[in-house]
């Protein structure tokens, strides 16, 4: 059964982990983040046409005219695997002086987060690495 991956070798109490090499586990951990990308683009496309013919239809059966619905679905980058090595790999670039604040923002965050909210945080970093005073207003 477990050959045919009905059961999990773990359900048994076999421990796959300590079988496999290093290499093979990283192997495992890129197979995932690609596998999770892969859905998370396809949904990301799949959900606001399936959403807004819903919409559409639940409009229809309140009898009224349908309207056009913008849909946005977004993942977070917190649940990819790659979230860890992107911060680290972004982080050591903005050690060395060979990405500015904006650009980190961008890659760490991309389409997650808005343009607005990505404006805020740079200007928040700017301002703890020194890079930027705060106005203080005296009232």
């Amino acid at each position: 059964m477990c050959l045919q991956g009905l059961v999990s070798p773990a359900t048994l109490g076999i421990d796959v982990g300590k079988m496999q090499s290093a290499e093979a586990q990283q192997e495992k951990k890129d197979v995932t983040g690609n596998t999770r990308n892969t859905i998370t683009t396809t949904l990301e496309k799949a959900l606001p046409s399936l959403i807004n013919a819903v919409l559409k239809t639940y409009d229809n059966m309140l009898e009224i005219e349908p309207k056009e619905y913008e849909i946005i679905v977004s993942f977070g980058e917190y649940g990819s695997p790659d979230f860890d090595s992107r911060v680290e790999t972004v982080g050591k670039a903005g050690a060395y002086g060979i990405m500015s604040v904006q650009t980190q923002v961008e890659e760490l965050w991309g389409s997650s987060k808005d343009d607005e909210w990505k404006a805020e945080e740079v200007k928040r970093i700017r301002r703890e690495k020194g890079l930027e005073s705060e106005e203080i207003s005296l009232a």
